[in-house]
């Protein structure tokens, strides 16, 4: 995930600064410029990136939750509120059905997650979420406490 990568590329930074900071005082390092043709630019993320489209094949859905953590977030809408996904997990053995991508669903006993909801190709497992205005929780004690979830369509 990109927290995770920022905090390696931290320590990797740090070695290379104190082994090239002496030669760099000496006068020793010779900088080479980058080649402009070779590089390439992406946009800058917008909060408004991070609205998950459950209709996307299940990969895409679960890629963009890891990549999207911590900013700009991945999220959807649950009774009109904001519902961040935090961690899900693909249920690749498991089938969608019939439902409408979106919907929430209780997951067979013995998977990964409790929880999972449909997309375009296969079922996300939720295992980490937060409502706006509450406290991150677990997907599966989120839906005791929300009796109304399970079943429900995320927009």
């Amino acid at each position: 995930t990109t927290e995770t990568l920022t905090y390696r590329l931290f320590e990797e930074g740090a070695t290379l600064l104190i082994k090239s900071l002496p030669e760099y005082l000496q006068g020793s390092l010779i900088a080479i410029p980058q080649d402009r043709s070779r590089a390439t630019y992406t946009a800058k993320l917008k909060k408004e990136d991070g609205l998950i489209r459950w209709d996307l094949p299940l990969d895409i859905v679960a890629r963009q939750i890891r990549a999207y953590s911590p900013w700009p977030g991945s999220y959807t809408f649950w009774k009109g509120r904001t519902l961040k996904i935090l961690q899900g997990a693909p249920m690749s053995d498991l089938s969608a059905g019939s439902e409408p991508p979106g919907t929430v669903l209780y997951l067979p006993q013995g998977s990964q997650a409790a929880v999972g909801v449909t997309t375009g190709s296969g079922i996300l497992g939720l295992l980490q979420i937060q409502l706006s205005g509450k406290q991150q929780v677990d997907a599966a004690a989120f839906a005791r406490g929300n009796h109304d979830f399970l079943g429900s369509l995320l927009a």
